[in-house]
Formats: structure tokens, C-alpha cells, sequence
């Protein structure tokens, strides 16, 4: 188990409708430096039946739900290279079929979802 005393970065999105919340986080070896642990999860609403969608980012920065396709989103760059260059990639929102969405991005910050835009 992870130091939780270095969690970094929560974003947490709750899909009420359909009983699940979803969130990103990463784990830091200390204030510059960050460990390839950053995930996304989800979890029923009570916090039972946690499971990972994406494993190995490095810094990741924002999340949004698509409920009306079925996706879920989300973005990271690496905090190790020169360029920070990142990208955000997206699935079903049980994790299958995960993908890049849109490549070559420098230090991504946030997501936001606008229903029918």
C-alpha cells in the first residue's frame, strides 16, 4: 500500500444516476518529483467495489464523464521530460477500450465535459 501521506492531486467526479464516483490521483516522492502511480479509478458510492481504469501516469490533471457516450476522460503529462508534453486519452467507463484522444499537449491542467457542445 501506498503512503497516503503523499497523495497527490484528487479530482473526483460522482455519477449519481448511475451509483458510481470516479477520480484520479498520483503519489509524489517529494516536492518535484513524482512517481509513475497516478491512476483512475471508480468506486460505488458508498466507497465498495473500487477498481482501476488506467494504471501508470505520471501527473495526472483532469477528469470528465461523458454519461450521454458512455466515456470517461482524463489527462496527464510527464513530469520528467524537458517538454511535459501530454495527452488525453479516454474509455468506456468501466475501463475497456482505453485510447488516445488527443496527443502532443503541454502541461494539460484541466478537463471540464460541456453536455452538447
Amino acid at each position: 500500500m501506498q503512503d497516503r501521506s503523499k497523495l497527490h492531486g484528487v479530482l473526483l467526479i460522482r455519477d449519481v444516476a448511475q451509483g458510481k464516483m470516479y477520480w484520479v490521483s498520483s503519489w509524489f516522492t517529494d516536492s518535484f518529483h513524482y512517481t509513475i502511480a497516478g491512476k483512475v479509478q471508480r468506486a460505488n458510492l458508498d466507497g465498495s467495489g473500487v477498481e482501476d481504469l488506467a494504471l501508470g501516469l505520471e501527473v495526472p490533471t483532469g477528469l470528465a464523464v461523458d454519461k450521454a457516450l458512455g466515456k470517461v476522460y482524463w489527462m496527464h503529462y510527464s513530469n520528467g521530460s524537458d517538454t511535459r508534453m501530454g495527452k488525453i486519452q479516454r474509455s468506456n467507463l468501466d475501463g475497456s477500450d482505453a485510447e488516445d484522444f488527443i496527443t502532443n499537449l503541454k502541461i494539460p491542467t484541466s478537463l471540464t465535459f460541456l453536455p452538447g457542445k
